[in-house]
């Protein structure tokens, strides 16, 4: 998670860390579904897109658990 009290919205403009490229991955695919953003995430979410440095905002990476199949034979 970010820590907002040390996030600097007004410093120089550098690349994402990985971090924050997760988030506004998260943040891009939550509107893209139809989920509305509060104002302090939609602030968030534009102050990233500014610093990131691709044409487009990639999926999330979704975390899968892989479970063993039991066969009964």
């Amino acid at each position: 998670m970010v820590n907002m009290e040390k996030h600097d919205p007004v410093g120089p403009a550098k690349r994402l860390t990985p971090e924050e490229d997760g988030i506004l991955r998260r943040l891009h695919y939550f509107e893209t579904t139809g989920v509305a953003l509060a104002l302090p995430m939609q602030m968030l979410k534009a102050e990233l897109r500014s610093r990131d440095q691709r044409t487009e905002i990639r999926d999330p990476d979704f975390v899968r658990t892989l479970l063993p199949v039991e066969v009964a034979v």
